[in-house]
């Protein structure tokens, strides 16, 4: 939140000031950052597609919007009627497959963000916390992950593993926790040092 401090004459008539503190409105402060304003409705575009599409990636009664083939309407081109982006070989609506898509990433994003959250940030704390021989060992740990290319980590999975979208989310997560844990682990040395503590 952005704060603004005034300087205003005093009232008085004494040729005095007097120091104010406002805060500007939301749309005020928005209004002066029209390329905020664009960036905002445009990542707000995105999650609103992302959620529709993860509904319809998730939910079984809507798979026939982006896997029904109608070989009747293959190719047809993007602005025909039904179709504002054309259809495939197979017939199947191009926007529907394309939001489909959107959907799939934002749902592997929301399940790493938050497997990585969820090993990042109870490591970083007690890395922080009791330092010693368990900072060592997490902070080495999260050098030897940020060490392996998540790429490279995810063929050894895969080659493991069967492959698929779980081999690829549990690399993502594999790497991804150590940025969460490094950031949580600095505020928690900053914080223990501290008087109140």
């Amino acid at each position: 939140m952005i704060d603004a401090l005034e300087i205003r004459p005093n009232t008085a008539g004494d040729g005095t000031s007097e120091l104010t503190y406002s805060t500007p409105g939301l749309l005020r402060r928005l209004s002066r950052n029209p390329l905020g304003v664009a960036s905002g409705i445009v990542t707000l575009l995105f999650i609103i597609t992302g959620v529709i599409g993860l509904a319809m990636v998730t939910v079984p009664s809507l798979h026939g919007y982006y896997l029904n083939q109608n070989l009747v309407a293959s190719l047809e081109s993007p602005m025909s009627p039904g179709h504002i982006l054309g259809t495939d070989g197979l017939g199947r609506d191009m926007a529907a497959r394309l939001i489909a898509g959107i959907g799939v990433s934002f749902g592997i994003t929301l399940v790493v963000t938050v497997g990585a959250i969820g090993i990042g940030i109870p490591l970083g704390l007690v890395a922080g916390y009791s330092r010693g021989a368990a900072d060592t060992a997490i902070g080495g740990a999260a050098d030897l992950v940020w060490g392996v290319p998540a790429i490279l980590l995810a063929i050894v999975l895969t080659g493991i593993f069967q492959p698929g979208l779980t081999v690829v989310v549990v690399s993502l997560i594999l790497i991804q926790w150590a940025a969460f844990a490094r950031v949580v682990r600095a505020q928690t040395l900053s914080l223990r040092e501290r008087d109140f503590v």
